[in-house]
């Protein structure tokens, strides 16, 4: 029978890291090992735990596990750091957001800043809930008359459960608490709480993770894989590994909607999403994507480890164990 992990909930985030990546790597037992690679995978579907996550370098334990004998481990150690890096991705790509919350914030009336709610809008759909109620809070205290709406999205938003340290919840019990969350939240939208702000109703559909609405907003999505992040964000959380090629196929294709051809990188994400490791290098050889892409980021995804590619981890991780 597996072990849970030694580990004190009460230590603080970072404290709980450590402490988790301490066990794994002092433990002899497999059953040990498998249960806290689970739960730092778990935790990396939480953005709030990113920095924590790169400090302890769990990327590189999650890495080296990918050459372990044990399936159990690689499975784990797959599901960890593909949405920590899609995430960190979409964060890189749509950077501007830090710069526009400057301009609005540092106006003498953000809630009337022409920007303010695009700024709000691109908030949610990174799943930055915290910084989006601050905004709220601020159109609540200029507009009276939509207070108690702005008070209850942003309890909605303050509520969303999410997998954190600290919290020793099984998936089934996120599940569990996840869907009263949904079905708060769809009350709202029947009961027509938000109708008086089209604005506001919006955000609510979003974090329900609607296709249309999440559509209708494109142009803040700025691209595909911006707009499958913000949807597993908002429908399916703990989605597993083997879903993921599945959710990526059909984002490219709704978000592309017929009117234009995957590029080069989105056949190196689709090999990527199948963890077909083969087909990703053969698709980075292809002349378009160098020609796009020859001092690009994209090799940073591939190796976010700051070793070199002759360091011999690297090259046991990659070529024995996959035959490269």
């Amino acid at each position: 029978m597996a072990q849970k992990p030694k580990v004190d909930p009460h230590v603080g985030r970072l404290g709980y890291l450590q402490a988790l990546v301490t066990e794994f790597q002092e433990t002899e037992s497999q059953d040990a090992k498998q249960q806290v690679l689970a739960n730092l995978a778990n935790f990396a579907y939480d953005p709030s735990n990113y920095q924590y996550l790169r400090q302890l370098q769990v990327l590189d334990l999650f890495l080296d596990s990918l050459s372990e004998e044990n399936e159990t481990l690689v499975k784990f150690a797959i599901a960890g750091p593909l949405l920590l890096h899609l995430l960190d991705w979409v964060r890189l790509h749509v950077c501007e957001v830090d710069s526009l919350s400057a301009d609005v914030l540092g106006s003498e009336n953000p809630s009337k800043h022409e920007s303010f709610w695009n700024l709000v809008t691109v908030l949610v759909l990174q799943g930055r809930l915290d910084e989006a109620r601050q905004m709220l809070s601020k159109e609540a205290d200029a507009n009276p008359s939509c207070a108690s709406m702005c008070r209850i999205l942003g309890d909605l938003m303050r509520t969303m459960p999410i997998l954190s340290p600290g919290n020793t919840q099984t998936l089934t019990e996120l599940e569990l608490k996840w869907q009263h969350w949904r079905e708060e939240c769809e009350r709202h939208l029947q009961d027509s709480t938000f109708a008086a702000s089209p604005r506001l109703e919006a955000l609510c559909k979003i974090m329900l993770g609607d296709e249309a609405t999440l559509l209708e907003h494109k142009e803040l999505l700025s691209n595909w894989y911006h707009f499958l992040v913000t949807r597993l964000l908002y429908s399916n959380p703990t989605v597993k590994p083997i879903d993921l090629h599945f959710y990526a196929q059909s984002s490219l294709d709704m978000f592309l909607g017929g009117e234009s051809s995957p590029e080069p990188l989105d056949n190196i994400l689709m090999a990527a999403f199948e963890f077909d490791i083969h087909q990703v290098i053969k698709e980075c050889r292809e002349p378009r994507f160098a020609a796009q892409h020859s001092h690009g980021g994209f090799t940073a995804i591939l190796n976010p480890s700051p070793r070199g590619p002759d360091d011999p981890i690297l090259t046991s991780r990659g070529r024995h164990k996959h035959g490269i």
